[in-house]
């Protein structure tokens, strides 16, 4: 399980933002637990939504957007938060080792 999404969330934004069309091809599976509706949306179709509806597409980017910079955010984060957990875990062991002295 790579996530769990509550009802209304997206699924596979970043490939949408991807400059690189060999970048937009959705590289995972959805599997859901309980009936639900699920709307399936290709670049061809936003950019549609975009021409037609040049405010429904403007949301639908800030959102995907939005979203893309939250999860960025967020795995920097985990990441960082990490590499401080286990700096502090090294030092730990380290001070240990000079009270054996």
């Amino acid at each position: 399980v790579i996530a769990t999404k509550e009802m209304g969330n997206l699924v596979g934004e970043g490939a949408f933002l991807a400059t690189d069309r060999d970048k937009r091809v959705r590289k995972h599976d959805v599997v859901v637990q309980d009936d639900c509706l699920i709307a399936v949306m290709d670049y061809n179709t936003l950019t549609q939504i975009v021409v037609e509806s040049p405010l429904l597409g403007l949301k639908l980017l800030l959102h995907m957007g939005h979203l893309v910079v939250q999860r960025y955010i967020n795995d920097h984060i985990m990441e960082h938060l990490e590499d401080i957990s286990s700096d502090e875990s090294e030092q730990g062991s380290d001070d240990d080792e000079d009270d054996d002295d």
